[in-house]
């Protein structure tokens, strides 16, 4: 709606200059209507012309460059996510609150970077201390899969690499 408001306003304003412009070359001296100012305002709007559509340029380049970076940040959390929700699936039944939960704050993020309606401030759902309090009251769990209960476990205490 703004837009169109927008978009009103200009076309009325044009107009307006439009029709002022006719009637002050009645009242303009013959001198500055001569083929050599005429000339002079052509080379004028010309270079007006041309930063615009520079900075147009820039303003483009800059939205596409502010995108794509947004968009990479995006796929990485979600390839991180989906990495999280992987090792979590290998320790079996004993991740299954720690998934639910993952999945539940994965949604409740979604949520709150893109609302289904766009009006309105966006609150939290949930409190900074009930997550840490879930978190802490979460046991160490390892591992349930066929491959990591075979293998012995290492002597320095962390995982081999393959």
């Amino acid at each position: 709606m703004i837009i169109s408001v927008i978009g009103l306003i200009l076309f009325v304003g044009l107009v307006g200059v439009t029709l002022l412009g006719g009637r002050l070359r009645r009242i303009v001296p013959a001198e500055h209507l001569s083929a050599d100012s005429k000339e002079v305002v052509k080379l004028a709007l010309g270079l007006v012309a041309t930063m615009t559509a520079i900075l147009l340029g820039l303003l483009i380049s800059s939205a596409k460059g502010t995108f794509d970076t947004t968009r990479s940040e995006v796929i990485q959390m979600a390839a991180k996510v989906a990495l999280l929700d992987r090792v979590l699936k290998l320790y079996g039944p004993q991740a299954t609150d720690s998934r639910s939960a993952l999945r539940n704050s994965v949604a409740d993020g979604v949520r709150q970077i893109w609302p289904a309606e766009r009006t309105g401030s966006v609150a939290p759902s949930t409190p900074a201390t009930e997550t840490t309090r879930t978190s802490a009251q979460r046991q160490p769990a390892s591992p349930t899969t066929r491959e990591t209960s075979r293998r012995p476990p290492p002597a320095n205490g962390w995982a081999a690499r393959s």
